[in-house]
């Protein structure tokens, strides 16, 4: 998707119990994935609950196309 419409900024998700950050595309487009409210994941090769509190991503869109993105632990 980002591939062909460049002038997607930034992608935003969540449900992913872990704030993931990746490049992707051939342009780069960063997408931000949130923490749950509930449990975290522990981003290895086998299932694992990390011991990060729970918490939510807080994204503040600017008027430049760029994306400021913070996650609140709770």
């Amino acid at each position: 998707l980002t591939d062909e419409y460049p002038q997607i900024k930034a992608l935003l998700h969540g449900h992913v119990h872990s704030p993931l950050r990746q490049q992707i595309g051939k342009h780069n487009t960063p997408s931000y994935g949130s923490p749950s409210t509930c449990w975290q994941w522990e981003m290895r090769p086998d299932f694992g609950v990390s011991n990060e509190a729970p918490g939510y991503q807080v994204m503040n869109l600017m008027g430049d196309g760029t994306v400021n993105v913070a996650v609140v632990r709770v």
